[in-house]
């Protein structure tokens, strides 16, 4: 559970607060880089494991970063 946070957290920073995707606009600006839910899951994917029961997971995150996201661009 702890690595869904983590990949949420990741994700966030690395999308929202440095912008890495669009610095680097020729390399880094393409799915899963550029997006906050995408890459989110592809994280969870690297920290808990590359087996079946990641699946779960990997749709937590991306629900939470979902809910994180409309939550950022409210305020």
């Amino acid at each position: 559970m702890i690595s869904v946070i983590y990949a949420c957290a990741i994700a966030f920073v690395w999308v929202q607060i440095l912008q890495i995707p669009f610095r680097f606009k020729q390399k880094l600006n393409f799915k899963p880089f550029n997006c906050q839910v995408c890459l989110s899951g592809w994280i969870t994917l690297i920290l808990v494991g590359f087996h079946w029961i990641v699946i779960p997971y990997m749709c937590l995150a991306m629900i939470i970063q979902i809910i994180l996201e409309g939550i950022v661009k409210k305020l």
